[in-house]
This record gives C-alpha cells, structure tokens and sequence, in this order.
C-alpha cells in the first residue's frame, strides 16, 4: 500500500514541475539539450515521491539524472517492481 495519500503525491508532484520549469525556463530547453538537471530522492521507500518526479519530468519534458537512494534492501527490490522503468532509467543499489 502507498503510504503517501494521493493528494500529498499530487502536491509533491506539482512543486516538482515549478521546479524543474524554475531551473530551465522553456526557451532552454532547445539550447541546453544535453544537460540534465539532478533529483534526489532521499529515503525513497517504496517509490511514491520517485513515481511522481519522474511524471513530473516527463510532464515538463526535462531531461533529469535520477538518484533513488534508499538503506533498506527490501524497499530496493519494491522499487524496482514497482516503479515503471524504461531503458533510460537506472536502479542500483550502493
């Protein structure tokens, strides 16, 4: 069960776009097609705050370098289930 209400995902998700559209304005996007920004999600759990930055990335279309970091193991191994993963996304463990 996804311990965050949808919401608090929904809200997380909108403060994600204002960001990623604060940091490259649209008339740079063009421009700076090969720069990433970089998101972290510390502590990411079972991937409700990783499945709403990533569709807020695709939302805006920016490009972003996806951290995912969590300690626990077993959420590892959730995330990688249950996040809808494509070849340009990774999920390690460190």
């Amino acid at each position: 069960m996804d311990p965050l209400p949808n919401q608090e995902r929904f809200q997380y998700q909108r403060a994600v776009c204002k960001a990623l559209l604060d940091r490259v304005p649209d008339e740079e996007t063009s421009v700076k097609t090969t720069e990433r920004l970089v998101l972290m999600v510390v502590g990411a759990g079972h991937g409700p705050l990783v499945r709403a930055s990533l569709q807020a990335a695709e939302e805006t279309g920016r490009k972003l370098k996806f951290y995912a970091v969590e300690k626990n193991p077993n959420s590892v191994v959730t995330l990688h289930v249950s996040v809808n993963l494509d070849a340009s996304i990774f999920i390690g463990v460190v």
